[in-house]
């Protein structure tokens, strides 16, 4: 007679949820642990940081996880364990298991490269932009992320099956149906229980955290943000502050008043240039010698900023002096434009228009951006050739891949007027070394900030190579100059890294040149600021001769700019700062506390003045909403505008 098995019988279903939750829970808490080994100090208040808050922050960040396990208990409420039910809540709770896991590991991989949390908009843009998300994926994702993705599929696909299959073979016999009956109470209660978990990981941290979103559970802040909807900027309730200067879509018009010979343009935007990574802004650090030499020859902006710091934000604001749409998608440039930017203006002048850069070209949905902006011609990475060439980041390679083609159009459309853009590449992230130029070591201490500052100054090496090809081709002395960044990059400074959601100096504040050969246009000097993206456009149609005859601009000649004069940047809904030349306050929607900085006594935004003048914060955190609720109106009412049959399918 065979002797009873000892230990508790398990059901077939009891061990498939076994299977499927218990890795899937030891592997967040392995995330977890590792958030909180390298990152603590980023996260918690320091008077909070001990022990117990460690332990307070993993429960209450593995909240998310705790409601999914709960919940799957529903699989244990079905009988029939061999049914089609059974089977198909047993593959939704596979599903389920999965995307936790992936939603997990995706905000662990952006934590650990921006300190910052992973939000609906930005999981939404990735899975509506797959183009982008493959780039990224392929550029950024290690080897190391790229095993925990692999683990997380094999957890939860495959894991539950293989035990069930081990279980029935070892015909180890399941419970009989009636204590099956009996046992199904316990299921029901923690499917019930699910519900007050979940609100749980919806309610405040258990301590004092530096930044809310950091310490919620991944599944709960994405939840958050989706139904907040933008950081509860609702367009529809505030239409009424929309005014009329925000709403003039496609009218813009211009015409010329110089009887001075037509002057060529070239614009150059430096990709993931701050201000205090280059000479002129940051004498001590000799990264940009040839900026350097050009800056004493030309008007340089002393404070100017970025609208949003992200390069798609930043070109509506730089070519069509439009405040951008705070949400991820790049939609001002891409889902028909507001209005009419300066290459289309230009062209319908008589210029010639072209757009280099060598970063793909389907990043950020470019290949539409770039013609709806204007441009007559658009020199893509595939129209140039690679070889010789080292590769910069994921997006694509060296800046000097560009001097070719563009020396190339040059020589072919140097007899009339031309306006040429070049975006730049070389200090974006990833910053891979290039070294065909030599190798610098501008930080040895730090080598990620080391390897962007090398970039930095092969980015300069480009700029004095290409000056050398105006030069060449005879037009140098014909031609007005910008050169100015798309937004600044941060290294930690204030806990964040990259730019796009870093409401700092280094992530706002830009080099800004404008460069005269002649000098009669406009003479070296300094203009002290603070100057918006948004002004470039009006600015350079002042200064080749033109006025604007119908429709506005959202920028102000940098000339008309007014030294008390108030600046509102965003950082794609989860931050905005308001800016003046001696004061810096920044608003977190909640996240975190809001904060207030002397640029007088404290430019590089170390002391936090906040809590010392509360109704001063009130009042700036009331204008910083009302601004946002403005421009949210304003693409609202444009949407509506764009819905009218009139108008409908119609670009302007």
């Amino acid at each position: 007679m065979e002797a009873p098995r000892r230990g508790p019988r398990w059901t077939e279903s009891q061990l498939f949820l076994a299977a499927l939750i218990a890795p899937i829970l030891v592997y967040d808490i392995v995330l977890q642990s590792s958030r909180l080994l390298l990152r603590f100090a980023d996260m918690v208040d320091p008077p909070h940081a001990g022990w117990f808050s460690g332990v307070a922050l993993s429960v209450f960040w593995l909240l998310g996880d705790i409601a999914f396990a709960l919940f799957s208990a529903v699989l244990l409420l079905v009988r029939d364990q061999h049914g089609k039910l059974w089977m198909t809540v047993a593959i939704a709770l596979q599903a389920a298991a999965f995307l936790l896991g992936m939603i997990n590991t995706a905000s662990y991989v952006y934590f650990m490269q921006t300190v910052d949390a992973l939000d609906w908009p930005l999981l939404r843009h990735m899975l509506e932009q797959p183009s982008d998300l493959g780039l990224v994926m392929a550029g950024e994702v290690t080897a190391g992320q790229w095993l925990l993705l692999g683990l997380v599929f094999v957890l939860a696909m495959a894991g539950p099956w293989l035990v069930r299959a081990l279980a029935i073979r070892a015909r180890r016999p399941p419970l009989y149906l009636g204590r099956e009956r009996r046992s199904r109470r316990k299921p029901a209660a923690a499917v019930l229980l699910a519900v007050p978990a979940f609100t749980l990981a919806l309610l405040p941290p258990p301590i004092a955290a530096r930044d809310v979103a950091l310490v919620r559970s991944p599944l709960a802040y994405i939840a958050q943000t989706w139904a907040s909807a933008e950081s509860g900027v609702d367009p529809a309730v505030d239409q009424v502050v929309a005014e009329t200067r925000f709403f003039e879509p496609g009218r813009l018009t211009i015409e010329r008043v110089s009887t001075e010979p037509l002057r060529n343009l070239v614009v150059i935007v430096l990709e993931s240039t701050r201000a205090r990574a280059v000479t002129p802004y940051e004498p001590s650090l000799q990264t940009t010698p040839f900026l350097a030499s050009l800056a004493a020859q030309s008007l340089q902006v002393d404070k100017a900023y970025a609208v949003i710091p992200s390069t798609a934000k930043s070109l509506t604001a730089i070519f069509c002096s439009l405040y951008p749409a705070t949400s991820l998608a790049p939609r001002a440039l891409t889902a028909g434009l507001l209005g009419r930017c300066l290459p289309r203006l230009l062209g319908e002048q008589g210029y010639q228009t072209v757009y280099l850069q060598t970063a793909n070209a389907r990043f950020e949905n470019r290949l539409q951006a770039v013609p709806n902006m204007g441009f007559a011609t658009f020199i893509k990475p595939d129209d140039m050739p690679t070889a010789g060439f080292q590769e910069a980041n994921f997006l694509g390679f060296e800046d000097d891949q560009m001097l070719g083609p563009s020396e190339a159009w040059l020589l072919a459309h140097r007899d009339k007027p031309f306006f040429s853009a070049y975006l730049t590449v070389d200090a974006h992230h990833d910053y891979n070394r290039l070294t065909r130029h030599g190798v610098y070591h501008f930080a040895p201490a730090d080598d990620m900030l080391d390897r962007y500052l090398n970039n930095v100054r092969a980015t300069d090496v480009f700029l004095e190579q290409l000056f050398a090809q105006y030069k060449r081709a005879g037009v140098y002395e014909k031609t007005l100059f910008v050169i100015v960044g798309d937004h600044g990059e941060a290294f930690g400074e204030h806990g964040r890294r990259a730019h796009n959601t870093v409401p700092y100096e280094e992530g706002l504040r830009v080099p800004l040149l404008i460069h005269d050969p002649t000098g009669k246009l406009v003479a070296p000097s300094h203009l002290p600021g603070p100057i918006s993206q948004l002004d470039i456009m009006p600015t350079v149609l002042g200064l080749l001769g033109f006025r604007v005859t119908s429709g506005a601009l959202h920028g102000i000649s940098m000339f008309d700019s007014p030294r008390d004069r108030v600046l509102i940047t965003s950082c794609l809904g989860s931050c905005a700062t308001r800016v003046t030349a001696t004061e810096a306050f920044i608003h977190h929607f909640g996240r975190r506390e809001d904060e207030l900085y002397d640029l007088r006594t404290d430019p590089l935004e170390r002391e936090d003045l906040a809590r010392s003048y509360p109704q001063l914060v009130q009042k700036r955190s009331a204008e910083v909403l009302v601004f946002q609720r403005r421009i949210a109106s304003f693409y609202y009412l444009h949407t509506l505008h764009a819905m009218q049959p009139q108008h409908a399918g119609r670009s302007p």
